[in-house]
C-alpha cells in the first residue's frame, strides 16, 4: 500500500474480521516479524513474491479448501518449530507426527491421505485428534502454536 511498510497492514487489522476466510499473504517480506503478524491477523498461507503461476494457484486452492501453505525460506522456520514445540496435552503417535509434519508444510488432508495411503477421513480424525492434544482451534491456530507464536500477542 502506497506510505505503508509491506507488514504494517496485518498490524493495523486487529483480530480478523470474518476468522473463517481463507487469506493467503503473497509478499516479498521474508521474516520472522512479518510471517507472525501474518499469522496473528488470520492469514492461511504465507508465499513469496516470485513463486510460480501453478505455485500461487495450489495456495489458492489449499487455503480455500482449509489447509495452510507456505514456501521456501518460510516453510523451513515453520518446520524448525519441530525443534522447540511446545508439549501437547498429550503425546502424539508417530503417525500423528508425520500428518503434523504435513500439516506444516501446508498439505491438505487429500495429500497426506495419498502420501501416507490413508483415507481422508482417517487422516481428518488425526488433524482432529492433534487440534484436541494442542488446544488449537483450527490448523492455522496449531500451526501458531507448533511455531511457539502466540494468537493473542
Amino acid at each position: 500500500m502506497p506510505g505503508q511498510a509491506g507488514g504494517q497492514p496485518f498490524g493495523v487489522a486487529g483480530p480478523p474480521a470474518c476468522p473463517d476466510a481463507a487469506v493467503l499473504v503473497l509478499t516479498m517480506l521474508d521474516d520472522e516479524a512479518s510471517l507472525a503478524a501474518a499469522l496473528r491477523a488470520g492469514a492461511r498461507g504465507y508465499l513469496l513474491k516470485g513463486v510460480g503461476q501453478e505455485e500461487l494457484l495450489a495456495g489458492l486452492r489449499t487455503v480455500v479448501d482449509g489447509g495452510a501453505v507456505f514456501t521456501g525460506a518460510v516453510t523451513d522456520r515453520v518446520r524448525s518449530a519441530f525443534v522447540e514445540q511446545p508439549r501437547p496435552a498429550a503425546e502424539l503417535t508417530d503417525r500423528e507426527t508425520q500428518v503434523l509434519r504435513f500439516l506444516t508444510d501446508g498439505a491438505d488432508a487429500a495429500e497426506i491421505a495419498r502420501s501416507l495411503g490413508l483415507s481422508t477421513k482417517t487422516v481428518q480424525n488425526h488433524v482432529s485428534r492433534i487440534l484436541a492434544k494442542f488446544q488449537a482451534r483450527d490448523r492455522v491456530d496449531l500451526v501458531l502454536r507448533v511455531r511457539g507464536i502466540s494468537a493473542s500477542s
